[in-house]
């Protein structure tokens, strides 16, 4: 099941993808809450590939990084 899980998340292609910086957005929550790598040099005003996810709090879409989706993000070693 492991393996299954890994391949169908390496394989994420999602439907609509943006570029902006987080400054530019109007996100419900601060980019650097998302525990970047200790040795990234990206702030808010960085341009990154964003995608829609659902805030299951307040069941809203917003955007998240699209390199913090999927099992090669921001926390590979």
């Amino acid at each position: 099941m492991e393996a299954i899980d890994a391949q169908l998340a390496e394989q994420f292609n999602p439907e609509e993808t943006l570029t902006a910086a987080a400054n530019e957005l109007d996100l419900p929550y601060d980019l650097m809450d998302l525990n970047p790598h200790p040795s990234s040099i990206f702030d808010r005003g960085t341009l990154l590939g964003w995608t829609k996810a659902l805030d299951i709090v307040e069941m809203k879409s917003t955007y998240v990084p699209l390199d913090a989706v999927g099992l090669r993000g921001w926390f590979e070693d």
